[in-house]
Parts: C-alpha cells; sequence; structure tokens
C-alpha cells in the first residue's frame, strides 16, 4: 500500500512537471487564451449544470402538486382501511333465535313454494322453487344482516323460476 502511494506521488509529480513545461513553454498571448478559453468551458459547464438544477426544480414544482394528492389518497385508504378494521372486530355474530325469527320474517321473500328447516348447529336449509334474481339479493342479504354464508347450494332450472336446496352456516369470527 505505502509503495503504491509512493508509485502515484511520482507519478503525479511527473505529470506536474511535465505540465508546467509545456505551460511555460507557450507564450504570454497563448497562456492569456488558454485561460480565457478555460474560463469558458467552466463557465459553460457551471450554466449546464444550472441550467439542469433549475429545470428538474421546475418539473418537481409541477409534479408536487400530484404527489401531494396521492398522498392524500393513500392516507384516506389508510384512513378507511382502518375503520373496516376496527368495524370488523366490533361485528358481532347474531344470536341465534334473533336470527331465526327474521328469517322466518323473510322467507316470503322468496315465495309460498320454499320450505325452510333448522338443522343442529344454526344451520339452516331450504328447498323449493323460487325466482332466480329474487333468490340472488336474498342470499346477499341473508349474508349481510346475519353473516349466515351458504355452505352448500344445488340450483336447477325449472319451469316458472329455479328449484334449490340450500344450506347456510353461521360465520365464523371472521367473515
Amino acid at each position: 500500500m505505502r509503495q503504491m502511494k509512493e508509485t502515484m506521488g511520482t507519478k503525479t509529480a511527473s505529470l506536474k512537471a511535465h505540465w508546467q513545461t509545456v505551460w511555460q513553454q507557450r507564450s504570454p498571448q497563448e497562456q492569456r487564451a488558454l485561460r480565457w478559453l478555460a474560463w469558458i468551458v467552466i463557465g459553460a459547464l457551471l450554466g449546464q449544470t444550472l441550467w439542469s438544477l433549475e429545470h428538474a426544480r421546475r418539473l418537481l414544482q409541477r409534479q408536487l402538486p400530484v404527489l401531494a394528492e396521492q398522498v392524500e389518497q393513500a392516507h384516506a385508504l389508510r384512513d378507511r382501511w382502518r375503520q373496516l378494521e376496527a368495524g370488523r372486530e366490533q361485528q358481532r355474530i347474531p344470536r341465534a333465535d334473533t336470527v331465526r325469527s327474521e328469517i322466518a320474517q323473510r322467507l316470503p321473500e322468496l315465495g309460498k313454494e320454499v320450505v325452510a328447516e333448522w338443522n343442529a348447529g344454526g344451520e339452516l336449509s331450504l328447498k323449493g322453487k323460487v325466482d332466480f334474481s329474487v333468490w340472488l339479493k336474498w342470499v346477499a342479504a341473508i349474508h349481510e344482516d346475519f353473516r349466515l354464508v351458504l355452505s352448500r347450494c344445488r340450483v336447477t332450472n325449472s319451469a316458472g323460476g329455479v328449484d334449490i336446496e340450500a344450506r347456510f352456516s353461521p360465520a365464523q369470527s371472521q367473515p
């Protein structure tokens, strides 16, 4: 390492001596012209650097409002996510007797041909003929309001609607 430093120091000194010799061989007019040329090159490089910095500053100034808006959107999404997480933790599974009475009140929405039966463990079995669009809306509402999950379903096309055989199970602690 020490030898490398000495070698580099010797090369640097040799190069410096060479350029001093070359510089001294120039006439005073050539030296003045070369100094002016060096100042012009330095000025041009400095100007280019300043122009590039100004261009980058203006670009960032234009991007700043967009980035600020994106930050606000990200914060709003984060806050909404926290609300949803808090709501999930606070959401309770309704009591079984409440669910049964509410479902009994909503069964006529499906029509007179649907038969409901409550099995052990709070499972609801349905059989009958219904209009398909009414069935889909009813299933979504039951899931949303009572957290009953459609665990098994068989739908077959028939005249005047669809035949269904379905089983709903209570949702677990996580939706």
